[in-house]
């Protein structure tokens, strides 16, 4: 009885192993892909802004130093600016998607890694019970003290089960270590492009203070000019 009570407390575990499995799959296609997605919009946008920056700022590049005092190089100058402000603006809401995908993996890689650490204690306790009752005799002696051909079958079943059960347990937990190994890289990558974002935020504002440097003066000289 004693033997048959210790067999019925492994029954729990498999259960929860195969929701996590499903949990998992879930997490990872409705949690991620559609944020993703938004990230790869966002992108599009920033680089068909960066076009048209690279593209304003050759044409101004291009103008002598005369034209440079022109009412025209001072209306590109400030579609410049407008575009370079947009980029920042962009560039702003990329990292705060970023943020927000950051928080969220770190609590599933949590989760997952508390999850990996249960699946291993279920395990050693299934590995200890299975140790304990290794040899022929002992499986032997727990089927055949049965008081009834139908509970001695039902022990052998149990028996049966638990030996097909430790394999799968040691499934899952390989399946859980690669998982979660793949999103600790993928946390790990997202934390490395909210760096290079911050880099390229601090150079856009850069350049958008000389740009409005650079209009402030037109302005004046041009003021000057007309006077």
């Amino acid at each position: 009885i004693k033997k048959t009570r210790l067999l019925s407390a492994y029954r729990h575990p498999i259960v929860r192993g195969n929701k996590f499995l499903l949990l998992l799959v879930c997490l990872f296609s409705l949690f991620f892909i559609g944020k993703a997605q938004t990230r790869l919009e966002l992108e599009k946008q920033r680089k068909q802004k960066e076009a048209e920056i690279a593209a304003i700022r050759k044409q101004l590049n291009d103008n002598s130093k005369e034209q440079k005092q022109t009412i025209a190089y001072l209306e590109k100058l400030e579609k410049l600016i407008l575009n370079r402000e947009d980029n920042i603006s962009l560039l702003e809401l990329e990292i705060n998607l970023l943020n927000k995908s950051i928080g969220e993996n770190s609590d599933v890689v949590n989760s997952m890694d508390k999850d990996l650490a249960d699946l291993k204690e279920e395990y050693g306790k299934l590995a200890y019970f299975m140790f304990k009752n290794r040899s022929s005799y002992n499986v032997l002696s727990f089927v055949f003290a049965a008081s009834s051909f139908s509970q001695a079958y039902k022990r052998f079943g149990f028996i049966r089960f638990y030996k097909q059960y430790r394999v799968k347990q040691i499934m899952l937990i390989e399946e859980t270590q690669q998982a979660l190994l793949r999103k600790v890289a993928d946390l790990k990558q997202k934390q490395e492009d909210k760096l290079k974002l911050l880099g390229r935020v601090d150079e856009e504002k850069k350049s958008l203070e000389s740009e409005e440097d650079e209009k402030a003066q037109v302005a004046e000289n041009l003021k000057k000019n007309e006077s």
